[in-house]
């Protein structure tokens, strides 16, 4: 028996050895794995499952304050209950989504991820969904929080010469980098298949637009697009992709 524990130093307990559940002491609780802490830490629901289909077992835990997603994924052999048999991958970082930093105290996003859920293949397109709760919102610092996320497995694809060419089943927006940056910056992003018009501007802390980037129609595939802010002063903006109604918006830093 695996146990995400909340307490605020991302530790994962195990029980093992036990047949009669109302045996259990405190004493059978052992440390079992140790998750980095990214800002507050704690974690909150773990679920047993594969959602890659490749018959390892995954846990997966909500990072609450973390604002982080964990994959914890048997690598299928050695003992289940020895923590060198198992690989971590953080599937999600808020922070890294969003552009805004851990380490602001003010100012910043606030998240508390629980009640993560496997939800399988809702959408019927052979990829299985995880979603999670978000307790703590703030749209008045970041409008494009959500109550609740969901993530979709993307099995891997064999046989690819060039991964990067491989298009992806919904759009993305990726962090800017470098992040800060002068005068230069490279934003990368992906259309889908149902992609339609595509729009990606910059807009100052204001709201004032500074810069268009994409304001066309795209065909499905991953794009990149160089930004260069030589003419703008150092300080906070903020870039928009929208696609078919959609929309994401990442903060990126000038600094000069």
């Amino acid at each position: 028996m695996y146990i995400a524990a909340t307490e605020p130093d991302n530790t994962l307990f195990i029980v093992t050895g036990i047949t009669d559940l109302s045996q259990i002491t405190p004493e059978d609780f052992k440390p079992f794995y140790h998750i980095p802490v990214n800002r507050f830490g704690k974690l909150r629901t773990l679920n047993i499952a594969d959602p890659d289909g490749d018959g390892k077992i995954d846990l997966m835990i909500a990072g609450e304050t973390n604002g982080q997603i964990y994959d914890l994924e048997y690598k299928g052999s050695g003992d289940p209950a020895d923590s060198t048999s198992w690989e971590l991958s953080v599937i999600f970082d808020v922070y890294e989504y969003s552009g805004f930093s851990p380490d602001s105290a003010a100012n910043n996003i606030d998240p508390r991820f629980f009640y993560g859920s496997v939800a399988n293949d809702m959408d019927k397109d052979g990829k299985n969904e995880y979603l999670f709760i978000n307790y703590r919102t703030k749209f008045d610092v970041w409008p494009n929080d959500k109550y609740l996320y969901i993530l979709e497995n993307s099995h891997q694809l064999v046989g690819v010469e060039n991964p990067s060419e491989v298009i992806q089943n919904k759009f993305a927006l990726e962090q800017n980098y470098p992040n800060p940056f002068n005068p230069t910056t490279t934003i990368k992003y992906s259309v889908p298949e149902s992609a339609g018009f595509v729009s990606l501007k910059v807009f100052d802390v204001l709201g004032k637009q500074v810069a268009d980037l994409v304001n066309e129609q795209k065909q499905p595939g991953n794009y990149e697009i160089n930004f260069d802010a030589e003419q703008l002063s150092s300080g906070i903006y903020y870039y928009t992709m929208k696609v078919n109604g959609n929309m994401i918006t990442k903060k990126m830093i000038l600094l000069k």
